[in-house]
């Protein structure tokens, strides 16, 4: 992975970083704040602490930050994904009164700062660099991106569909498919990475390790206690159904199976105990703890996805694949506990592979370098400015 180009005068480059407040622990943190290459500066809804290079949401900040933008202040804009608007155009006048009145009553209004980028750039519509990074689980870009998908210069979307085109079947439903399609090529791939803590500094060999086979993870989803809560909203069936199978493998070999979560110290011991673990698709394809267990040196055990992502774990490379057909899962733990050859290979391959790809200020650099080569490409300039 290259570093971002440097700016002219060889300082770090100048971010503006929108809506980052649902995501600022999970990715934009990691990638941006924390990464020596940037110097960043963020328009949120809400904030740590007011401080130099952090904005609140309101119309005097936002008309400064527009004047900032056009005097050349920043060298690239990275936006969240707009997760919720009082203003759902596309809903008709009532729903959008509604929500309106809704949000001055509750005074929520989840990453709605997202929603202001495409009118602070609209004078540089073409001339500012401009990434959306869209951490949602969901493959589909939302009818409410719209504004931001037509704004920016790329869209790196998490669980993209491997034919990117699926992921806008909404925004063509709804905006026709003669205006949406041509902004297919604005998509890029992007995954959720591992953090530092996560990343042991050395791993057991394989040969060393007591596990065969470790599962672990929520089955049921409840926002309250219990199953009879109003708030329990549904379950995993395919962690379900995989989870009751490694039950049965017990009789042939060594495995943890364990519903739920482990403290994370328990957990990081697990996954250097363990050759295989399972790590089945969530809401998206792609998972934190894929890159958990390939950090530790373990083999991620993982169903065939549906979805992209950027430096996808190649099969019998860097992780092994399994069918959700039949009994593939059965036959798969088998074939490859009594090869440990390949077990050794993919271990240490896929470590190799997550710590030059995975780790979480990469991909900001990734991101960085994507969306700043792509609009020098169209400007015919330096990809620093």
């Amino acid at each position: 992975m290259k570093n971002p180009p440097p700016a002219p005068s060889g300082r770090p480059l100048r971010l503006l970083i929108i809506g980052w407040d649902m995501d600022k622990e999970f990715f934009y943190k990691p990638a941006f704040l924390e990464n020596p290459n940037y110097q960043c500066e963020i328009l949120a809804k809400e904030v740590d602490a007011i401080a130099p290079g952090h904005h609140r949401v309101s119309w005097p900040n936002l008309f400064k930050l527009r004047r900032r933008l056009e005097a050349g202040e920043f060298d690239l804009v990275v936006s969240n994904y707009v997760n919720d608007t009082p203003w759902p155009r596309h809903k008709g006048p009532l729903t959008q009164l509604v929500k309106g009145l809704k949000t001055l009553a509750t005074k929520r209004m989840e990453n709605v700062d997202a929603y202001f980028t495409p009118w602070l750039l609209k004078r540089l519509r073409g001339r500012m660099p401009m990434a959306v990074v869209d951490t949602s689980d969901f493959s589909f870009i939302r009818v409410r991106d719209f504004d931001l998908l037509q704004a920016c210069t790329l869209f790196f979307k998490m669980n993209l569909y491997h034919l990117p085109s699926r992921s806008l079947v909404p925004l063509m439903e709804e905006k026709g498919w003669l205006r949406v399609t041509p902004l297919t090529a604005k998509l890029r791939p992007l995954t959720c990475g591992v953090g530092g803590k996560s990343i042991p500094k050395e791993v057991r060999p394989m040969k060393d390790r007591d596990i065969d086979l470790l599962f672990s993870g929520s089955i049921f989803r409840y926002k309250d206690e219990g199953e009879n809560s109003p708030r329990y909203y549904g379950q995993n069936f395919i962690r379900l159904d995989i989870m009751e199978r490694v039950r049965k493998l017990a009789e042939k070999y060594r495995i943890v199976c364990h519903e739920g979560r482990f403290s994370n110290e328990d957990y990081m011991e697990l996954l250097q105990r363990a050759k295989l673990v399972v790590c089945t698709e969530s809401l998206g394809s792609e998972t934190s703890r894929l890159y958990e267990v390939s950090a530790s040196g373990s083999v991620p055990l993982i169903n065939w996805p549906f979805t992209q992502n950027y430096q996808m774990l190649e099969p019998n490379e860097h992780a092994i694949y399994f069918s959700l057909i039949g009994n593939d899962f059965e036959k798969t733990v088998g074939q490859s506990l009594r090869n440990p050859e390949l077990l050794e290979s993919i271990s240490a391959k896929t470590r190799e592979h997550t710590l030059k790809y995975k780790q979480k200020h990469l991909i900001g650099d990734y991101i960085v370098n994507e969306t700043l080569q792509v609009f020098a490409g169209k400007q015919g300039q330096n990809p620093a400015r």
